[in-house]
């Protein structure tokens, strides 16, 4: 009788003549792919301590492995995958980043941060990196308004200085007299300190507003008499009282205003 077709997939002997076969028990779905490739050829040969030690360390690596959990995995197992993978235990696991001279963090923003990074399983590394970034682009914020501000300030100057002129110095002092002399005490300094960090203080209608109310006020103490009495044959400049008027300018009215002033001790 001829043996020919008897070495098939259905009737596998892949040991040859005078081998045994050590797994010809296990069935033909679990041992041949689909492709008809013994996968376990390669322990052909082999005893069984051969392939109890290949089982175990195959056991070992996979004991290893980070598995994924699903909607039936346990909080637990759900953390110890997380863990695995960078996220702390708790928030003290998140460090504060590193600043630059002159950088501030908001503690209660940083808090809130770490707080949400842990309930949705950011990596300490992960986290490190978003406030990095987040520090950066706040610096380049800061960066931008502060180029804003300057060249706001660098606009008022130069409107101001077309307009006034060689009065520029003074009308900027007449500007500040009457802010500081028409706010109250108690909210002058709160006031201008809301004014800096609105850049206020470089805006051209609040400089100039506040001169319209400058001279106002200058009016009126002329008006109310308390200049120098005037004698007659002598100069009397138009503002007695603000010698800090006449500080600047090349102009006649502000030579003679300095040269009367510092006549009558005041120093310039």
């Amino acid at each position: 009788m001829s043996d020919e077709g008897l070495l098939t997939a259905d009737n596998p002997s892949p040991a040859g003549e005078g081998t045994e076969d050590v797994f010809a028990s296990v069935s033909k779905e679990i041992r041949f792919s689909a492709d008809g490739n013994d996968k376990l050829a390669r322990f052909q040969g082999k005893g069984i301590s051969d392939i109890a030690t290949s089982f175990l360390e195959l056991e070992r690596m996979d004991s290893g492995k980070i598995k994924m959990p699903n909607e039936e995995s346990s909080s637990e197992e759900k953390s110890a995958f997380y863990q695995k993978l960078g996220t702390p235990l708790n928030t003290d696991g998140y460090t504060n980043p590193t600043l630059k001279e002159g950088q501030t963090f908001d503690e209660a923003f940083l808090g809130e941060m770490k707080s949400t990074a842990l309930e949705s399983n950011v990596s300490a590394p992960a986290f490190e990196k978003l406030v990095e970034k987040y520090m950066f682009i706040q610096e380049q914020a800061e960066e931008a308004k502060v180029a804003a501000q300057n060249a706001e300030a660098e606009t008022t100057t130069q409107a101001l200085q077309g307009d006034w002129k060689a009065d520029f110095d003074k009308n900027l002092e007449i500007s500040r007299r009457g802010m500081r002399e028409v706010l109250p005490e108690a909210i002058r300094e709160p006031f201008i300190e809301l004014m800096k960090e609105k850049n206020l203080d470089n805006n051209e209608i609040f400089i100039r507003g506040f001169k319209a109310i400058g001279d106002k006020m200058l009016d009126d103490t002329f008006v109310k008499g308390t200049q120098v009495k005037k004698e007659e044959g002598d100069y009397t400049p138009k503002y007695p009282k603000s010698p800090e008027m006449y500080k600047g300018g090349d102009d006649e009215e502000s030579i003679k205003g300095r040269a009367w002033h510092t006549a009558r001790g005041y120093s310039y």
